[in-house]
């Protein structure tokens, strides 16, 4: 792996594990960072962490306007009053990995027919980690790499590194063409 620094090289990764703890300052610009990587008007979210709308008013803080089109795959009940152009899709737990992968794959799809790139945030591998065991969440995350890969899009997860041994976090990081990390002053991105 070779190391780089910085927002501009950490969005040109097709798919980016990105690792540092939930609410830190430095997640939030990565993920923005990745989602203006792909066609930030037609954005993916898979949430498991936060509700939508816990998503889209820190959006609203930091970028103004939410994307033209703006998906929500969760576990939660849908939120009222959406902005226009946002959609929610409920699924009944974070077990259910084939309704995840359904959803996300079928609004890929779709963008990729209309010749759209979008990007997916993935919130979190750490939260289903602790529904699924390893394995499971490595081959539904392989899974949808294909489908990111398929669609022309971009991706990217966060993970709480603190949450796991360094063994389970080297073959997590092996499904992705990057991972990047924040030092506390730039990033660290490891390319595959």
């Amino acid at each position: 792996m070779s190391e780089e620094s910085g927002p501009v090289a950490l969005s040109e990764a097709r798919t980016v594990l990105l690792l540092g703890a939930p609410h830190d300052s430095h997640m939030g610009e990565g993920c923005r960072s990745l989602i203006h990587g792909g066609d930030a008007d037609h954005v993916l979210v898979v949430l498991l962490a936060r509700s939508p709308r816990e998503w889209i008013e820190w959006w609203e803080r930091h970028e103004g306007t939410v994307p033209e089109e703006l998906v929500f795959v969760t576990t939660g009940d849908p939120p009222s009053g959406l902005p226009p152009g946002t959609s929610v899709e409920r699924v009944s737990s974070p077990t259910d990995l084939t309704a995840l992968g359904i959803r996300a794959a079928d609004h890929l799809e779709r963008w990729a027919e209309q010749g759209v790139k979008p990007s997916l945030c993935f919130d979190s591998l750490t939260v289903l980690l602790q529904y699924v065991d390893v394995e499971t969440a490595y081959k539904f995350l392989h899974a949808l790499s294909t489908r990111v890969a398929n669609a022309d899009a971009r991706a990217h997860v966060h993970l709480d590194p603190r949450t796991m041994d360094e063994r389970t976090l080297s073959t997590v990081e092996s499904i992705f063409s990057a991972v990047a990390r924040h030092d506390g002053e730039s990033w660290n991105i490891g390319r595959r």
